[in-house]
C-alpha cells in the first residue's frame, strides 16, 4: 500500500466521524471498545499500530498510489505485505498480549480502470502473525477484509477521495513449536492510513480518523522521521485493534 504524491487530496478535506475501532458487545465484559457509539465493551482488547515496511508487488513509477499500485491480475490488485509495530494497552483477556507485533499478508483486492486511475474495491486479506509478548511467544492466523472503497475517485467521503483503507476479520492464535501454548481468538477491525503530500507545502501527512495518532478524530497527523523507510519512502500506517 504505497504512499500518493501529488496528492488530490486537499488539506481542506475533514472526513466523517467514522467508527473505525469497533468490536462486538458481549455478556459480563469489561474493556472499552474505542469509539463504538453507543458505548460497548468487550471481554478483552488490545490496540495495535504497525508499519507496513514491506509491499510486494509490481510498481508504477509514474505515479506510486493506492489507486495505481499493484501486481494486476485478472482484474485483481494482488499483494503480499509485512506489517511491524506494537500491541498496547491489553485489557482483559487480551492483558498479556502486550508486545511487538509482525503480520505477513497477502491481499486480493478487485478493481475496476477508472479515467483517473484505478478504483479499488472490497477482497480478502489473510496472513499469519507473531506476538512477542509478556506471555511469551504467540502465533496465530488472520483472515479478512480490505475496503479500498474510501480511496475511489467516485467517493467525496472526504470531501473527495480518503487516504485511508478499513479491515476488519477475524483472528485466532495457533500452537507451533516456537510459540507458547494458547487458545485465544477473536474480531479485529481498524484503518490504514495512507500518508499523502500537503498540496500547497508537500509535506507527508495522515489523515487519522480515529484519532489514535494525537488524540483527535480526522486529524491531520505530519509523518515523524521512523515513518520512512531506509530509500527515504513514506511507509502505510495500521491502527488495529483485537477483541476477545
Amino acid at each position: 500500500m504505497k504512499s500518493h504524491r501529488g496528492s488530490h487530496w486537499k488539506a481542506a478535506f475533514v472526513a466523517a466521524g467514522l467508527l473505525m475501532l469497533v468490536g462486538p458487545a458481549a455478556a459480563f465484559a469489561q474493556c472499552p471498545v474505542p469509539l463504538a457509539q453507543p458505548a460497548t465493551s468487550s471481554p478483552g482488547s488490545i490496540l495495535g499500530v504497525l508499519r507496513e515496511t514491506r509491499e510486494r508487488l509490481s510498481l508504477n513509477m509514474d505515479d506510486p498510489s493506492p489507486l495505481n499500485q499493484g501486481k494486476f491480475v485478472d482484474g485483481f490488485r494482488v499483494a503480499n505485505a509485512t506489517e511491524v509495530g506494537t500491541l498496547v494497552a491489553g485489557c482483559g483477556t487480551l492483558a498479556g498480549f502486550n508486545g511487538t507485533i509482525t503480520v505477513l499478508a497477502t491481499s486480493k483486492i478487485p478493481m475496476n480502470v477508472a479515467t483517473d486511475g484505478a478504483n479499488l474495491g472490497i477482497g480478502p486479506i489473510e496472513g499469519t502473525f507473531r506476538i512477542d509478548s509478556t506471555l511469551g511467544r504467540i502465533n496465530g492466523q488472520l483472515h479478512g477484509i480490505l475496503d479500498f472503497v474510501p480511496t475511489n475517485s467516485s467517493v467525496q467521503l472526504c470531501g473527495g477521495p480518503c487516504p485511508f483503507v478499513t479491515t476488519s476479520g477475524s483472528w485466532k492464535s495457533v500452537d507451533t513449536r516456537r510459540g507458547i501454548d494458547i487458545d485465544k481468538g477473536g474480531s479485529f477491525a481498524g484503518v490504514a492510513l495512507v500518508p499523502f503530500q500537503h498540496p500547497a507545502n508537500g509535506a507527508w501527512l495522515y489523515l487519522d480518523p480515529t484519532g489514535v495518532l494525537n488524540g483527535t478524530q480526522n486529524a491531520f497527523v505530519p509523518l515523524t522521521p521512523q515513518d520512512f523507510n531506509a530509500d527515504g519512502l513514506p511507509e502505510a500506517k495500521f491502527i488495529i485493534n483485537l477483541f476477545d
